[in-house]
């Protein structure tokens, strides 16, 4: 429905009796028992109750009928009404074929506001004006009301003679409309009129029905290739669904409270400490490196390899609360005057036996207090060899640093050439 709009091509509604069961609206077949009960007491018990409706219903004058119907059909839209109306507004179907007398769809639409939509009721329309009405621009909805309503000018199509037959510009009205993308609600599919305008090509039909496809419409749905478009389910029910999935915003997906551990490309930082996992060895280097109580810890890797993840949600929650009381933070990044006091002087030896990634050394006279760098070597072994310029020689590629505490050293890489 969503590319069907997209493209412009909108939906055709049609409802019948069933869309009206959950407003309080009765079955047919029970208005119309009640009615020969009390109106008909005087024919023949043993005819058919749809025959003796028939005479009851042409002996009465239309505003009679009327009198007749109105407690049955004067109810409160039910939700399903709503959902239609917001999607009828939202551009999803722009003509409603009813063969109720309800005003059920008018009032839905009234209750959220919408005012563009027209009633093109027959018995209060000439039969040839109906199309040109329906194909109009203006409005944009259309509610076509082909068997009359509360709303009409007392015209009811109704007894056996009315519904055998369309006139023909009816006829070619209904045959136009039903060759459209449709959507079926709550009908029976029992009027003959209807069957025999139905048009047997055209777009998709999708029946709603929570008994099944009705017999009078399976052989339309296999003509327009449409078989698997029988949905079982109540009239409030097919549109609260369709309305959530075509209106309402996706839920959320379900978390287990602790949120997405995945940062991609983000660093992690001390709120992380308890998704930051993985990284146990490291973190027990640094532990083991960090008592020795050197003046520099060097953290070196690769671009984008984890180094300020490692430094910020790794090594620091790692110092106990005394030490870490003792230290302070320092960050830089390669291609920027580097702090003076990150830069001491070249190194002079090289400590083979820590690894690549998490080198410690000591340099005399500087203060007690450990430092933790997360940046490449290189850049830091340029920054150490020109401490006493302006700015450093650009590596050759981005580099972060960071640093604890306040004393200085320096270290070298064993990658580097000495």
């Amino acid at each position: 429905m969503r590319l069907k709009k997209r493209s412009g091509e909108k939906f055709v509604l049609m409802l019948g009796a069933g869309a009206s069961l959950s407003s309080g609206v009765k079955f047919t077949s029970d208005i119309m028992k009640e009615l020969v009960e009390n109106f008909g007491q005087d024919l023949p018990a043993t005819d058919r109750i749809e025959d003796r409706f028939d005479r009851v219903w042409q002996r009465t004058p239309d505003a009679t009928r009327r009198a007749f119907l109105q407690p049955y059909l004067d109810h409160t839209p039910s939700l399903g009404y709503s959902k239609l109306a917001a999607l009828v507004e939202a551009g999803y179907f722009d003509v409603i074929l009813t063969f109720n007398f309800d005003d059920l769809v008018e009032a839905s639409f009234n209750a959220i506001g919408y005012t563009d939509f027209g009633r093109i009721i027959r018995g209060e329309t000439k039969d040839e004006e109906m199309q040109t009405l329906v194909d109009s621009a203006a409005p944009r909805s259309k509610i076509v009301k082909l068997h009359g309503s509360l709303a009409s000018a007392d015209h009811f199509l109704f007894d056996i003679n009315e519904m055998n037959e369309y006139p023909k510009p009816i006829a070619d009205l209904v045959t136009k409309v039903t060759a459209r993308d449709l959507v079926v609600c709550g009908y029976g599919f029992a009027d003959l009129c209807l069957l025999r305008a139905f048009s047997t090509r055209g777009g998709s039909v999708v029946c709603v029905n929570p008994s099944g496809v009705p017999r009078g419409l399976r052989g339309f749905l296999k003509d327009r290739r449409s078989d698997d478009l029988a949905i079982d389910a109540k009239f409030d029910e097919f549109f609260d669904e369709l309305h959530a999935e075509l209106l309402e915003a996706p839920p959320p997906p379900a978390t287990n409270g602790k949120g997405n551990p995945f940062k991609f490309l983000e660093s992690y930082e001390a709120a992380d400490k308890d998704a930051f996992t993985g990284r146990t060895d490291e973190i027990a280097r640094f532990q083991a490196a960090l008592a020795t109580k050197p003046q520099v810890i060097i953290v070196a890797g690769p671009a984008k390899a984890g180094k300020t993840s490692l430094v910020r949600a790794g090594l620091i929650p790692a110092i106990d609360g005394g030490a870490r009381r003792s230290l302070r933070s320092l960050s830089a990044r390669a291609g920027k005057d580097p702090p003076r006091r990150a830069m001491a002087r070249p190194p002079e030896r090289f400590d083979a036996g820590v690894d690549r990634r998490l080198l410690a050394t000591r340099r005399r006279g500087v203060g007690q207090a450990g430092r933790v760098v997360s940046r490449s070597v290189r850049a830091l072994h340029d920054a150490l060899r020109s401490r006493d310029a302006r700015r450093t020689r650009r590596p050759r590629g981005p580099v972060q640093a960071s640093a604890l505490g306040a004393g200085g050293g320096h270290a070298r890489s064993r990658d580097h050439r000495r």
